[in-house]
């Protein structure tokens, strides 16, 4: 990470190239002295491991509004949440463009988390704490 800040802080990343082309600048903040890079200073932080695969499956499971996935007469499943493209998610039927759903599938993701992290850590065997 404090390889990554002094970069960031420089505005330049010699790994990735990241803000380098002007769709990264423009896609950043606007206001900041570098739009597409910044420290990564105050946490709390979260990771989530992003693999790619084919993206063929949108609105098969239905959920609440705490990502449990619901059953044919819309009751939570016990333990069983999802999120992301396998949902009937905020993007609904539509596709926004590349990496336009990662958003809403992390956001979504921390709510359900949120909402059931002890039930998710019961049925996996250990503790959220």
């Amino acid at each position: 990470m404090e390889t990554f800040n002094r970069h960031a802080r420089e505005g330049c990343d010699p790994e990735f190239h990241r803000g380098e082309s002007a769709y990264d600048r423009y896609w950043g903040d606007r206001d900041a002295e570098h739009p597409a890079l910044g420290p990564v200073e105050t946490g709390p932080f979260y990771a989530v491991e992003v693999k790619s695969g084919a993206f063929g499956t949108k609105e098969e499971i239905v959920t609440d509004g705490d990502g449990r996935a619901l059953d044919a007469f819309d009751e939570a499943i016990d333990g069983l949440f999802a999120v992301g493209n396998t949902t009937a998610h905020p993007m609904g039927p539509g596709y926004p463009g590349a990496g336009g759903t990662l958003g809403p599938g992390c956001t979504c993701g921390q709510a359900a988390l949120a909402r059931g992290g002890d039930e998710i850590a019961a049925v996996a065997g250990g503790t959220t704490a």
